[in-house]
């Protein structure tokens, strides 16, 4: 029996309709990779399956089974109607009425050329923030931001 990783890496290659050369020459893999993948022969480290994830406009949750959910989150509106968060946190980011609290710090940093460094690998409480996550939590920021009175 295949391993779910590999069973969702052929479907989804399938589904878009890429031969496992092509998908190769996406990730700048060997075809034999990719079909050592498929048949479990070999498991993706986590790097080539962040690769495979982008290449097939999904997710890496969705492809070790962990997730259900196989498109990546693109708007707000799906992030809030997919998410666990309490409903009072949801509210309060809509909420307009949010005091505009501005802390002093003796050396100001942006949050942007942290998150977005290729050279660091940003994490939340042992959570990995993938390149994904990083767009969401990019705009959530820049609309809590544009939102606050």
């Amino acid at each position: 029996m295949m391993s779910i990783t590999a069973e969702r890496i052929k479907s989804l290659r399938k589904q878009k309709k890429l031969t496992q050369n092509e998908l190769a020459e996406i990730i700048n893999a060997s075809r034999m990779a990719i079909a050592n993948y498929e048949t479990d022969r070999n498991t993706p480290s986590f790097a080539m399956l962040s690769l495979i994830a982008d290449a097939l406009d999904t997710n890496v949750p969705y492809l070790q089974g962990e997730s259900n959910q196989p498109m990546r989150v693109t708007t707000l509106d799906a992030f809030f109607s997919n998410s666990k968060l309490p409903d009072d946190i949801k509210n309060l980011f809509n909420s307009t009425a949010t005091e505009n609290k501005k802390v002093k710090h003796t050396s100001p940093v942006d949050i942007k050329n942290i998150l977005f460094d290729e050279h660091v690998t940003p994490y939340f409480d042992d959570f990995v923030i993938y390149d994904d996550d990083k767009k969401i939590i990019s705009a959530l920021i820049i609309a809590y931001l544009e939102n606050r009175d």
